[in-house]
């Protein structure tokens, strides 16, 4: 079983990745998909693919263009186009993360240098015929609007999904997956997604460090992920073993092509 999102952004988290690694491991968890948060953290990335276990998506998260110099960032991004894919190798599945966040005044403000760069992100992830990790946040119509314009050719997975029931089958339609983190275990929205989405666009992850989780003391690490399958379980009304079972064909049906 695979930790679809495993966010390494924060210091002490990177510090004892190894730790992590085996605590999860001993969980059941064989592996870790490491997306991008910003280039702050591309050089950790880097080292990562040491551990066993570890593959990467590689873009910028829209929380890391706050106050930036748009033209800047996307100099960035296409360097690290450029130089790291040699780097990673085999162990660059995905692009991400990326997308469309509108929960905050800076980020209301920085909403058209978000569009450029998940337009950059979608048009290189088909260029390279990689899968997408897309983060949408009260923009999931601007986000249906961008993907319809250029669809993801190797899919992609929508991270801790958010959205409307109704928007489900739309995404669906381009190939899109959906991923419940431990927000299942105390947001009702979130477990009426999770029953409105088709068994074959099911994933789960643990988007560890979840600073609400920490917060609410849900699970939030690595090693968690069996408590975020075992809280969907319960409300799918399935058993752990099947919702291990979707997870992990979706999983290699996404990202192992």
């Amino acid at each position: 079983m695979w930790d679809s999102h495993c966010h390494l952004q924060l210091d002490p988290l990177y510090q004892r990745a190894q730790e992590l690694l085996k605590k999860a491991r001993e969980a059941g968890v064989v592996g870790c998909l490491v997306p991008s948060y910003g280039p702050s953290q591309w050089d950790r990335q880097t080292e990562l693919l040491q551990l066993q276990g570890v593959v990467n998506a590689l873009g910028i998260h829209p929380w890391c263009i706050q106050d930036c110099d748009p033209d800047s960032v996307l100099e960035q991004l296409r360097t690290a186009f450029e130089s790291l894919p040699p780097k990673w190798g085999d162990g660059l599945v995905a692009v991400g993360e990326f997308g469309l966040d509108r929960s905050s005044t800076p980020l209301k403000r920085c909403f058209k240098a978000q569009q450029d760069l998940f337009a950059v992100h979608l048009e290189w992830a088909n260029t390279r015929n990689l899968p997408v990790i897309i983060h949408l946040v009260k923009a999931f119509g601007h986000g249906y609007e961008l993907l319809s314009q250029d669809p993801p050719l190797a899919g992609g997975v929508i991270h801790s999904y958010s959205g409307s029931q109704e928007m489900i089958p739309r995404f669906s339609e381009l190939d899109l997956y959906f991923s419940y983190s431990a927000r299942l275990q105390r947001c009702e929205k979130s477990r009426r997604n999770l029953r409105a989405t088709p068994p074959e666009r099911l994933l789960f992850e643990t988007d560890a460090p979840d600073p609400n989780s920490i917060r609410s003391g849900d699970c939030s690490g690595p090693e968690a992920l069996p408590q975020v399958v075992e809280a969907a379980s319960e409300v799918l009304g399935q058993s752990i073993p099947w919702c291990r079972e979707r997870h992990r064909e979706n999983w290699h049906r996404l990202f192992s092509r």
